[in-house]
C-alpha cells in the first residue's frame, strides 16, 4: 500500500511539473567558449531524460558482454579440454589395438568444431582398421579440407592406398604406391602395401629391384626377409618354366636363353648364394640342361662351396665320368661325415663306380649315424652284384622295416 501511494505521488509531482512548465515556460541559456544555445526547461529536462536512457542501455549492454564474454570463452575452453581429452583417449585404445573404441573417440572430435586435418585423417584411418571403407573414404574427402600442404596430400594418397589394398582394388593402389614410392624411399608405411600389390600381380622383376630398399628398412626382419627373398627370385628364375606350363612345350635351347639371361639380370651377391645356385641348377636339369648343371656345380663345389644341397643334387645326377663324380664328393668327408645322407651317396656313387668295398663301408658308415632303408637297400645290390641272394634279402627286409 505505501508502494502504490508513493506511485502516486511521483506521478502528481511530474503531471504538476508539467502542468506549469506548459502554462508558464521557462527557458535555459547553455554558454560554451564562444558559443551560446537557449532552449525552454521542458525540452532540456526531455533531454536529460532521454540521455539517462541512453546511458542506462549502454550500461545494460556493457554489463551483458561483461558477463557473457567470460562464460564464452569458459565454455570453449572447456570443449576445447574435453576434445584433447577424447583426443587422447583415443590415442591410448589406437595404441592398445582397440580399433572400435579408438575410432569411437577420433570420429567424434571429427565432427566438433576444433577439427582438422589429424582428426579427420586418423578417423580416416581407424574406419579402415575397422572395415568401415565406406566411412573411411568420406573422412579422407574431409580431410581434403583442411589439407594445406603437399606432404599431407601425400599422406590422404597413403590412406587411400591402405583402403583399396583392404577391398583388393589392387590396380588402383598400384598407380598411387609407385609414384609415393619415386618420392618416399624406405618408407616404412609405403613399402609393405607395394610389396603386396607386386606380390598379388606376380611382378617379379619390381620386386627384385625392390629386395635392397626391403633389406635397409629390415620392415619384415631377419628370418622373414630371407623367406621373402627366397621366394622372389625363385619365382623370377621360375617364370621362364611357368610362363610355357611345360619345358615340353618350349624348345630346349629357347628355355636355356632366357633362363641364362634371368640368371645374369640378378645382381652377383645373389648368384654367389648357394640356396639360388641350387635354384637355378634345378631349372637347368628341369629343362634337361643336365651338361650345363653338371659343369655349375662342378665349379662351385671345386672351388670349396660347402652346401649339402648342391652336394646332394651333384651326387644324385647321373654323370659318365663316376671317378671324378666320387672324387668331388669325397672331399667334402671331413665336413660332412656325421650327416647319414652324405654317407649314403659316397656310398651310391662308390657301387656306380663298382667299388663295393668302399660303397660297403659307406652304407655302413650311414646305418651308424641313422637307420635308414637306402642305405640297407645298398648294402642288398652288393649282394646281388656278388651273387649273395641270402644276404641281400636279409637287408632288403631291413630296408623294409627301416622304411615302415
Amino acid at each position: 500500500m505505501k508502494g502504490y501511494m508513493l506511485w502516486l505521488l511521483i506521478l502528481f509531482f511530474v503531471a504538476c511539473s508539467f502542468y506549469f512548465l506548459f502554462d508558464s515556460p521557462s527557458y535555459v541559456l547553455i554558454s560554451f567558449k564562444s558559443y551560446t544555445f537557449e532552449t525552454t526547461l521542458l525540452s532540456f529536462i526531455l533531454c536529460l531524460a532521454s540521455l539517462f536512457v541512453v546511458l542506462y542501455i549502454i550500461k545494460s549492454v556493457l554489463l551483458f558482454f561483461l558477463n557473457t564474454v567470460p562464460s564464452f570463452c569458459k565454455n570453449l575452453s572447456n570443449n576445447e579440454q574435453n576434445v584433447k581429452n577424447k583426443f587422447y583417449n583415443g590415442v591410448v585404445y589406437a595404441f592398445l589395438g582397440e580399433w572400435q573404441v579408438a575410432y569411437k573417440y577420433f570420429s567424434y572430435i571429427a565432427k566438433s568444431k576444433q577439427k582438422n586435418f589429424i582428426y579427420t585423417i586418423s578417423a580416416a584411418m581407424l574406419a579402415n582398421k575397422n572395415k568401415n571403407y565406406l566411412e573411411a573414404e568420406n573422412w579422407l574427402i574431409e580431410s581434403k579440407k583442411y589439407c594445406n600442404t603437399v606432404e599431407q596430400y601425400d599422406v590422404i594418397n597413403i590412406v587411400s592406398s591402405k583402403i583399396y589394398i583392404n577391398q583388393e582394388q589392387y590396380k588402383k593402389a598400384y598407380d598411387l604406391l609407385t609414384k609415393l614410392n619415386s618420392k618416399y624411399s624406405l618408407n616404412f608405411l609405403i613399402l609393405p602395401m607395394l610389396m603386396t600389390t607386386l606380390t598379388y600381380f606376380k611382378d617379379w622383376d619390381n620386386l627384385l629391384r625392390l629386395l635392397p630398399d626391403i633389406q635397409k628398412t629390415n620392415i619384415l626382419g631377419s628370418d622373414k626377409y630371407i623367406a621373402f627373398e627366397h621366394n622372389v627370385i625363385s619365382e623370377f628364375l621360375h617364370k621362364v618354366i611357368n610362363q610355357n606350363n611345360s619345358s615340353q612345350n618350349l624348345n630346349k635351347d629357347m628355355i636355356l636363353e632366357k633362363l641364362n639371361y634371368n640368371w645374369k639380370q640378378l645382381p652377383t651377391n645373389y648368384k654367389k648364394k648357394p640356396a639360388y645356385i641350387s635354384v637355378y641348377v634345378k631349372l637347368l636339369i628341369t629343362a634337361n640342361c643336365n651338361e650345363l648343371a653338371i659343369k655349375i656345380l662342378e665349379q662351385h663345389l671345386c672351388n670349396g662351396v660347402y652346401n649339402l644341397e648342391l652336394i646332394s643334387i651333384y651326387g644324385n645326377l647321373k654323370i659318365k665320368n663316376d671317378a671324378k663324380q666320387l672324387k668331388i664328393l669325397e672331399a667334402f668327408v671331413n665336413e660332412f661325415h656325421h650327416n647319414y645322407k652324405f654317407m649314403f651317396l659316397l656310398g651310391k656313387t662308390s657301387l656306380n663306380n663298382k667299388l663295393l668295398g668302399k660303397a660297403y663301408s659307406y652304407f655302413e658308415k650311414s646305418i651308424a649315424i641313422q637307420k635308414n632303408a637306402l642305405a640297407y637297400k645298398g648294402i642288398a645290390d652288393i649282394y646281388l652284384f656278388e651273387n649273395k641272394p641270402e644276404q641281400a634279402i636279409k637287408f632288403f627286409n631291413l630296408a623294409f622295416n627301416a622304411a615302415y
